[in-house]
């Protein structure tokens, strides 16, 4: 890669092959946290994730994926949180956006920042166009 450091390793998309990332995956990364770099898993398939945090120490999960307003659907039960809080707080959550070019990122910044109002979402959830228990931002 022509880096002289890597700050964290991912089990990318491994849902296909998942006992495999389980058991001999994720061994092989967990070796390099004596290095510092923290250790983590993408995947589409919250289950899998959910295994993965019961079963080893990983350090950070992504859920890969969309959502929106089209797409959305409330979790049916709350991911569980990290057990581990060395190097990142149980509970933090962030966004990535996958982008092309500077222009979508300036777009994508732009569009974050502007401002819902909070009645928006009560509107979508009283005409059934969200789910009522999908997360709103407060």
């Amino acid at each position: 890669m022509g880096l002289d450091r890597v700050d964290v390793l991912f089990l990318h998309d491994a849902e296909d092959h998942f006992q495999a990332a389980l058991h001999d995956g994720y061994p092989a990364l967990a070796e390099r946290r004596a290095q510092g770099v923290v250790i983590g898993a993408g995947m589409y398939h919250t289950a899998n994730l959910t295994t993965l945090v019961r079963e080893t120490d990983v350090d950070v999960v992504m859920l890969a994926g969309r959502y929106t307003l089209l797409t959305q659907r409330a979790p049916r039960r709350p991911a569980p949180r990290m057990r581990r809080t060395r190097r990142l707080r149980a509970g933090r959550r962030s966004l990535q956006l996958g982008v092309r070019s500077a222009e979508e990122v300036r777009r994508n910044l732009t569009s974050f920042r502007a401002a819902v109002p909070a009645q928006m979402w009560a509107d979508l959830r009283g005409e059934g166009l969200l789910d009522q228990r999908a997360p709103v931002p407060v």
